[in-house]
């Protein structure tokens, strides 16, 4: 599951169902990460994969997070540094965090995914506004 923390932070959580300490060795031990974008038909995709771990696809819907307001999403400041990421391992189980490790991407990257942040938002809220007048009309 990825979600966005604040602006230019984010953070990738990792379940599993009692992870064996093989897992957490295999998390611990990640040296090549590769994190790809793709932004389709108004939706945003991260693949994720690395070189101890099986590759991993999340769909990442902004208007549905709660750490960041809208304004901020929609106000996405033009990046001038990579995007952080916290990668966590945790036990779907407990809830226990059982690995952390914070990733960087470079800046090209970050102003992609700024890109269709924005653009993603800019479609959300002029449905939202069409939606409202819609609603004002019936209401009449």
């Amino acid at each position: 599951m990825f979600d966005m923390v604040d602006i230019g932070h984010g953070q990738i959580m990792l379940f599993k169902k009692h992870p064996s300490e093989k897992d957490v060795e295999d998390f611990d031990n990640i040296s090549k990460v590769e994190i790809g974008l793709l932004y389709y038909h108004k939706q945003i995709l991260l693949a994720f994969n690395t070189d101890t771990l099986k590759c991993l696809d999340m769909v990442y819907a902004p208007q549905l997070s709660q750490v960041v307001t809208m304004e901020e999403l929609h106000d996405y400041p033009e990046p001038e540094a990579g995007l952080a990421i916290n990668l966590l391992l945790l036990d779907s189980v407990s809830g226990e965090i059982k690995g952390m490790r914070l990733l960087s991407t470079d800046v090209k990257f970050h102003k992609k995914f700024a890109e269709a942040v924005r653009d993603k938002m800019e479609t959300f809220y002029s449905k939202a506004g069409d939606m409202a007048a819609m609603q004002v009309c019936a209401v009449r």
